[in-house]
């Protein structure tokens, strides 16, 4: 079993500031389901008490290994010195909800969704294929190559609501920058874990420019035409077989299951019809290397959640 010192200098290793966070106790349960982030999770979650962190990190790792505490702490990593940014994808389990604005899009529910929703307004793609974690409480943190040159800032719901951004500094050139828990680490009775072992990616321009929007250029404003929305609900299916399609090797199953969820609420609200939903859906699966009983059980899972839920 690995320990959180040997998580912490493997995170080293990769160029990463590591520091030493809350120590975790052996898991414990919460004041209510809605409320996971209670007074011991905040703590597990913290620097460690009196660390000042922004100085106190390492990337070195020979010194993590034979410095890191006895009591075998959580793990920071700094964003700054590692020049990295995180997005942190939230859910529900943290009480928070999503704006009517956004909950009548349809099938959006946490960060993830939003994310979607935004590449896909812009034509982008998703899932990115970047180094991911899945958080204790089954969020999403997304991990980028800083934009050199280009700082950006800590925001909590500036790009979408329940998507935070761990910036590596301020766009007015002092210090700054956030961190976040890394894998290894464990938060009650959740943990941090790797789902996509790569490189991460570089910051995509367009989610920069959400996250520190820039001063924007004065353009004649052209009118356009009424834009016809009968064919949306058909164009939104494909953009969610596409994404099945175009799913990065290590996240495949993944995103066939977000896709299958997006896919039965569309079905549940009359949008698309369930036998052909189901077909494409596993065509695709198929069609990208998993097993046809995988796939079947996973779009039989996504189907049986996402109906059962009310709208």
């Amino acid at each position: 079993m690995t320990t959180r010192r040997q998580a912490a200098t493997a995170h080293a290793a990769r160029g990463w500031a590591v520091f030493p966070a809350g120590t975790p106790g052996s898991g414990h349960s919460h004041p209510t389901p809605t409320d996971p982030d209670c007074a011991r999770c905040k703590a597990e979650k913290a620097p460690r008490s009196g660390w000042k962190w922004k100085q106190r990190n390492s990337s070195n790792p020979a010194v993590i290994a034979e410095h890191w505490p006895a009591d075998d702490p959580n793990i920071g990593i700094a964003c700054l010195p590692a020049r990295l940014v995180i997005l942190d994808l939230d859910t529900p389990a943290h009480g928070a909800e999503m704006p009517p604005e956004w909950a009548a899009k349809g099938g959006i529910r946490e960060g993830a969704d939003v994310l979607a929703h935004l590449a896909e307004e812009r034509g982008e793609p998703f899932p990115f294929e970047t180094y991911t974690v899945i958080t204790a409480s089954g969020g999403m943190h997304l991990y980028f190559k800083a934009i050199p040159g280009r700082p950006i800032p800590n925001s909590a719901g500036r790009i979408g609501p329940m998507v935070d951004v761990r910036g590596d500094g301020n766009a007015d050139g002092t210090p700054g920058g956030g961190y976040v828990l890394g894998a290894g680490s464990k938060v009650g009775n959740g943990e941090y874990r790797v789902s996509y072992d790569i490189d991460p990616m570089p910051l995509p321009e367009w989610i920069a420019d959400l996250a520190d929007p820039r001063p924007a250029t004065v353009t004649p404003i052209r009118q356009q035409a009424p834009r016809d929305t009968s064919t949306r609900p058909r164009s939104r299916f494909v953009g969610l077989v596409d994404t099945v399609l175009n799913a990065p090797k290590g996240q495949r199953n993944n995103a066939l299951h977000w896709a299958a969820c997006r896919a039965a609420e569309m079905v549940r609200d009359g949008h698309v019809d369930q036998h052909a939903a189901y077909t494409a859906l596993t065509e695709a699966g198929v069609s990208i290397g998993l097993g046809e009983r995988e796939v079947q059980a996973t779009i039989r899972s996504a189907f049986g959640s996402a109906m059962g839920r009310t709208a």
